[in-house]
């Protein structure tokens, strides 16, 4: 999708140093590309409740249906006392492959993609629509061609982006005879959403490799809940 582009920069002056940037002048509208990851999200955060309400014995689903989910927490502690509350209700086998599949067990500086599918999940039900902006990709710094006398310094914006945003910016100096130059940048943009980890830090992370990270997470989690009761049940 192409991007409004202008370019500033300061040619026809006397000056001897060139300057020159270029400003984003408008950004697509994403509520149809936020409204369609919360789709996504759902049908998968439901998947995973979906398994561990199979795995409930039914005389509890009748009585507390509300506390049938699939648990995904930050801190130990929380995962405790939920399976604490609901230690008749599974199997080891089922409980072990749960705490398995918590959060908390994330490395320092890690981030766990079923952490990010809660929420994503939470934010979507109860807040508002996940926010899917433009993050533009540095595909390498501007070129001056012929590159002149003294070099040349760029810099090209690796952040998220919105109309009005500088996305490069480059300056040189002005060769000695009048010959005319050529100002050479790629520019290209991906779809980020924003997440908060753990910690409270924030992130933009790129839709398409999150999405690829948080699927096969939760199928593999949902095929582990089953079988464990599967387990569980035979050695019953």
């Amino acid at each position: 999708m192409e991007r409004p582009l202008r370019r500033e920069d300061n040619a026809r002056s006397r000056s001897r140093k060139v300057q020159a940037q270029w400003v984003l002048e408008a950004v697509p509208d994403y509520t149809e590309a936020a409204l369609l990851m919360g789709d996504f999200i759902h049908n998968l955060r439901a998947a995973m409740d979906y398994a561990v309400w199979a795995v409930t014995p039914q005389e509890v689903r009748e009585a507390t249906p509300t506390k049938v989910a699939f648990p995904l927490y930050s801190k130990p502690g929380s995962w405790t006392c939920w399976s604490k509350d609901r230690k008749n209700w599974y199997g080891p086998t089922v409980f072990k492959v749960l705490e398995g599949y918590q959060p908390f067990n994330a490395g320092d500086g890690q981030l766990h993609p079923l952490h990010i599918l809660q929420f994503l999940s939470n934010t979507d039900k109860h807040q508002l629509l996940n926010i899917v902006a433009t993050s533009q990709v540095d595909m390498g710094a501007v070129k001056v061609v012929p590159e002149p006398p003294g070099g040349v310094k760029s810099w090209v914006n690796k952040e998220v982006v919105e109309a009005g945003s500088v996305l490069a910016r480059v300056e040189f100096m002005r060769p000695d005879e009048p010959d005319s130059v050529t100002l050479q940048l790629i520019f290209a943009y991906k779809q980020v959403f924003r997440y908060v980890d753990q910690n409270g830090d924030e992130h933009w992370l790129t839709v398409g490799d999150a999405m690829n990270a948080i699927g096969p997470q939760v199928v593999e989690a949902v095929g582990c809940v089953l079988s464990a009761h599967v387990k569980d049940s035979k050695d019953e």
